[in-house]
């Protein structure tokens, strides 16, 4: 951080690094609105390959605020500390552990779920977990793994790091600050505040936190929601049910966290919107990370009273709005 909090008996401002001074000790504090995390002043000093420059950090004692998007930093840390899952090992875990299948179209669903027989591993046991696989690991395919994979599911384990990744708190102060892994923050106003500084970021997240995160906007503006359960057959994944004047309003949710150069097609349009007649629901909604195509923009529109489309632009709208 590069700017801290000055509080004092006569004094209330926010200083920067060029500001301190040696009686500053024990009166600087987080610059978030009212956090109240004590900070310390580390001064610049020379690794063997860089010079660190001055910079403020989190005293070792204190933790921020649950809003503060300096509270990732303790995050982090939490996550560092979990164990390997293989029975024996004290290793700390380095990745996460995920099982990654894909269906091709028309229902062109991508399907990747934490693998809850072992959810983590360190890189020793990572690595032999993949030298040791027997099987093709594609989509629909059948692999076996000596940890992962006991239930036997169609398709193949993934790994998301755990450690170092390109996430950062502060964009301004890059090289000091924790690296954080947004697979592994669950989902509360601290995560979508962060990620309405840095909404790029939602396309790198795991597709069932995506849908968490959009069920925890409408929740927000009112809505009952509720996710249906993790299926690998396409459909609906949020119900948002809204009680007005003229009585309950369901809509049907369909998210897809694609990249952004993978547009939603118009298959899948059609496909949330047959889910909305056959549920008879008031709306349906389809929600992505990504774009429309021409095709499902075209079947869209004369169905606006029924059914919406909300790309990224509207994703960085929700996010900058959430209260």
């Amino acid at each position: 951080m590069k700017v801290a909090l000055l509080k004092g008996r006569n004094v209330n401002k926010i200083i920067t690094i060029l500001d301190y001074k040696p009686e500053y000790k024990n009166h600087l504090y987080c610059s978030t609105p009212d956090c109240g995390c004590r900070l310390v002043y580390i001064s610049s000093f020379v690794s063997s390959t860089t010079t660190v420059q001055a910079f403020f950090r989190t005293h070792k004692d204190e933790t921020h605020s649950s809003d503060c998007p300096q509270a990732f930093q303790r995050n982090a840390d939490t996550v560092f500390a979990t164990k390997c899952a293989v029975k024996g090992c004290t290793n700390p875990a380095e990745f996460e552990v995920y099982l990654y299948d894909y269906y091709a179209p028309p229902i062109n669903r991508e399907f990747m779920e934490q693998d809850f027989t072992c959810p983590y591993l360190c890189e020793d046991h990572m690595n032999f977990n993949e030298t040791q696989a027997i099987g093709k690991k594609e989509p629909r395919g059948s692999v076996t793994y000596p940890y992962t994979n006991k239930d036997k599911a169609q398709g193949y384990t993934k790994y998301i790091p755990i450690k170092k990744s390109s996430i950062y708190i502060d964009p301004e102060n890059k090289l000091y600050n924790n690296h954080i892994n947004l697979e592994v923050i669950d989902v509360n106003s601290q995560l979508i505040k962060y990620l309405a500084r840095f909404p790029e970021l939602i396309r790198d997240i795991d597709p069932r936190k995506f849908e968490e995160i959009v069920a925890e906007i409408f929740h927000k503006k009112g809505f009952s929601v509720s996710l249906t359960p993790r299926t690998r057959d396409g459909g609906k994944d949020i119900y948002a049910v809204q009680h007005g004047m003229f009585g309950p309003q369901l809509l049907v949710i369909e998210c897809k966290r694609y990249s952004s150069t993978n547009k939603v097609g118009v298959e899948l349009v059609r496909g949330i919107y047959g889910v909305k007649m056959a549920e008879r629901a008031t709306a349906a909604m389809l929600v992505t990370t990504s774009y429309f195509s021409k095709d499902a923009i075209d079947f869209a529109s004369p169905l606006k009273y029924e059914l919406s489309l909300k790309d990224f632009i509207d994703l960085k709208t929700w996010l900058k709005d959430y209260r």
